[in-house]
């Protein structure tokens, strides 16, 4: 399906929050004005580091260069295939700090609503955070106190922007981005009255499965693009058709999908079958656009309603529209009212009719962001490869100290490690991730889905294995989630011990739902439950370490005095600690599935033993103690729930939830801290039917 074309001129107004290399990236690229698909879109740029993103010499926004390197195709990035090389240069139109304040409001406050901004673009569209996963709870809680503020001084939404919903969202959904939502607005929200608990203006929230660039900036003003990811999915929040269309206007314009042939597509219960929905989604936008279409309805003023209608009773009646049913002329269609923007004015939002029964199911899209947030692949191929690589088999006590490990810089290719292109390269590499990514998180993965997913759904299992070629081998050789969580027999022990807690006469199971259901762990056949397990170590080690879109990435080390203060060449390096490939992977990624496989009735010691192993070691070279260290007296769900750090990871049980019910009623909390059920209730309370009783 071709690209949702974008036509040039129409007005948007994009908000790049953090400072990130992703950041530099858009801003080149959404920042070139002698692109004609960038006239009439606005880029504003908000980060506590400004000074990266102005010119000194000048006070203006500093342009940009990013350098692409263009594969035949992102599918499969190999280095056997040649590769180009492109340059693009751009600037933001604005550049704020986060509390830069003028005339009472703050940068962020300024950037969304557009008040004492360097430029037109008025109201913000999207808000789009650019920044490491472990930042996203801190910014999120930003951002939801300047919507407060704005919503409590009637500045959310300027003229025209009352049904044009506000999108914030991220490039990489990983670690619980719709919890960190969840619980940046309950814990922002005003105790004093102030919100009325509901939004004048529509917030929607959207996070990507995996991030579109893998960028790097060594110097400032030009950022290096090795690549992009070849698929774009999404998870959008509230799930609704009209939203899904709006969406993917803004977003598809953001990742410029028109010029590099590619197709934002939406997650959920609702997607297409082969993103684990069950199409109804697709089968209503085609009805929507056919009825727009074809019939010529009027979508105005003195038409929308009655287009509304004609498309509603075409989808109860077979797909047949009477005529009587258009009671007005035909006429050419906005195409804003189809989710493409005429030229020179904003996207609007249109009208949801035949909502698909499967968006009424999940209308948070907590599965949608769930899959996203289970199949994120950096937050396993990252702590594998930190482990394996940073061994010493010469030197083990100093490495598993703190990861010492000698490189001789006169020798290698490079003057420090390259994280995929060297640190994938061994065998022990392969079978971390075969172990924790093909077993160990896709029992947890299939759990998830037989408790939570609608009955014969599994939407989050439709994204395993990472990139498509990956997932087509997995499922193709026995190793899709549903065979690894039947083999291993946890799934089965996850709905016996749900059911046994449900039953539960004294009502104990609420919270605490305990192991006193251990005798019924079945029999387990551990020696195979992946298929051509060799095979699969060799593949994982083979294409991460000659990945053309990741092979000069370097790893991120100290390097080590040496013992010589004249020998000046590199000897010995170690991991930094402080990079997102630990603060990012590890409590946001590893934990979290922990947390989840010990809500589901996992032994995580016995369960999910390497990624266990995996965060003990590198948690070691840390200095934190997000799951009890080993040798400790804690065991099964102690060694989560006593953790000294607990607090700091996304594992469920730092935010309370240790059930699987427990879980289901987070997820059916507000995204947006919304109390529609108080609204309405004051508003029946205040009807003249109550008010007669």
């Amino acid at each position: 399906m071709p690209p949702t074309p974008q036509q040039p001129g129409s007005r948007q107004t994009t908000v790049l929050i953090g400072g990130s290399n992703g950041t530099a990236s858009l801003v080149t690229i959404l920042g070139d004005r002698t692109n004609p698909r960038n006239a009439g879109h606005t880029i504003r740029v908000v980060t506590r580091n400004p000074a990266r993103f102005i010119d000194s010499d000048t006070g203006a926004p500093l342009a940009w260069r990013c350098n692409e390197q263009k594969a035949i195709t992102d599918f499969v990035p190999s280095t056997m295939l040649p590769t180009s090389w492109v340059t693009h240069v751009g600037a933001a139109d604005s550049v704020l700090a986060y509390d830069d304040v003028e005339g009472d409001y703050g940068g962020l406050e300024r950037a969304i609503s557009g008040l004492a901004t360097a430029d037109d673009g008025g109201s913000a569209d999207v808000l789009v955070l650019c920044c490491p996963v472990s930042a996203h709870l801190s910014l999120l809680r930003r951002i939801a106190r300047a919507l407060y503020r704005l919503e409590a001084d009637g500045l959310l939404g300027g003229p025209g922007t009352s049904r044009r919903p506000l999108l914030i969202g991220t490039l990489y959904a990983a670690g619980g981005f719709d919890w960190m939502a969840r619980i940046a607005f309950a814990s922002e929200k005003p105790r004093d009255g102030s919100f009325s608990g509901k939004w004048s203006r529509p917030l929607a929230l959207f996070g990507l499965k995996a991030f579109p660039y893998l960028c790097k900036s060594t110097e400032p003003g030009i950022v290096t693009m090795y690549g992009r990811y070849p698929q774009l999915v999404c998870a959008l929040s509230p799930s609704t058709p009209a939203l899904r269309a709006y969406a993917k206007t803004l977003l598809e314009r953001i990742l410029q999908c028109e010029e590099t042939n590619k197709t934002l597509s939406f997650l959920g219960l609702s997607s297409a079958p082969h993103l684990g929905g069950d199409g109804s989604a697709e089968g209503v936008a085609k009805l929507s656009s056919a009825v727009a279409t074809v019939d010529h309805a009027v979508v105005a003023a003195t038409g929308a309603a009655t287009a509304a209608a004609a498309v509603a009773a075409k989808s109860k009646d077979g797909g047949k529209v009477a005529s009587t049913q258009l009671a007005v002329p035909p006429a050419p269609v906005s195409s804003s009212r189809l989710g493409r923007a005429s030229s020179g004015a904003p996207v609007q939002l249109g009208a949801d009719i035949s909502v698909p029964l499967a968006d009424h199911a999940d209308p948070n899209s907590a599965m949608a962001f769930l899959t996203c947030t289970l199949n994120a692949t950096n937050q396993i191929l990252h702590p594998c490869i930190l482990k394996a690589f940073f061994h010493d088999p010469s030197n083990p006590e100093q490495s598993d100290k703190d990861g010492t490990i000698p490189w001789d810089a006169s020798k290698k290719k490079t003057a420090g490690p390259r994280f995929y292109g060297d640190g994938a390269n061994n065998w022990e590499t392969g079978r971390l991730i075969t172990q924790i990514a093909g077993v160990e998180f896709y029992q947890v993965i299939d759990g998830i889905d037989t408790l939570l997913a609608p009955a014969g759904m599994a939407p989050v299992s439709a994204q395993h294995g990472g990139e498509p070629v990956g997932r087509f081998f997995m499922t193709e050789g026995g190793n899709h989630p549903r065979d690894i969580g039947r083999r291993s027999g946890l799934t089965d022990l996850a709905i016996r011990k749900h059911v046994a807690a449900s039953l539960n006469p004294d009502g104990t199971n609420n919270e605490q739902e305990d192991a006193g259901t251990d005798e019924i762990y079945p029999e387990r056949e551990r020696t195979r439950l992946a298929n051509f397990r060799p095979l699969l170590e060799f593949a994982m080690s083979y294409g991460l370490s000659n990945n053309v879109r990741l092979g000069s990435v370097l790893a991120p080390v100290i390097v080590v005095p040496n013992d010589d203060p004249n020998d000046k060449s590199i000897r010995r390096v170690r991991p930094n600690p402080s990079t997102r490939f630990f603060h990012d992977d590890l409590p946001h990624g590893l934990c979290l599935m922990l947390g989840l496989g010990t809500i589901l009735g996992c032994e995580v010691e016995r369960d999910m033993p390497e990624t266990l192993a995996c965060v003990r070691k590198l948690q070691r070279w840390m200095g934190k103690e997000y799951v009890t260290p080993e040798g400790s007296s804690a065991k099964g769900r102690a060694i989560i729930e006593t953790a000294r750090d607990l607090a700091e990871t996304s594992a469920p049980q730092a935010f309370g939830v240790r059930t699987v019910d427990g879980l289901k009623r987070f997820l059916s909390m507000s995204i947006f801290g919304e109390e529609l059920q108080q609204t309405m209730e004051r508003r029946v309370m205040s009807s003249s039917l109550v008010s007669n009783l």
